[in-house]
């Protein structure tokens, strides 16, 4: 059996952990389109004006 290294330029990487890389930025962006779908932004939007406007 063969052992595979992933390799770009200097940088030279398993296959694990380039896997483990590109597992954890994929993760982060369905993290933050869920976090951007679940956050009123009007509502955050509103409640800045109104606290601004109080003062």
């Amino acid at each position: 059996m063969t052992d595979f290294a992933f390799s770009y330029g200097n940088l030279e990487m398993s296959n694990l952990s380039a896997f483990a890389i590109a597992l954890t930025g994929v993760v982060s962006i369905i993290f933050f389109v869920v976090a951007t779908l679940n956050t009123d932004t009007q509502g955050l939007i509103e409640s800045a004006v109104e606290k601004l406007d109080n003062q």
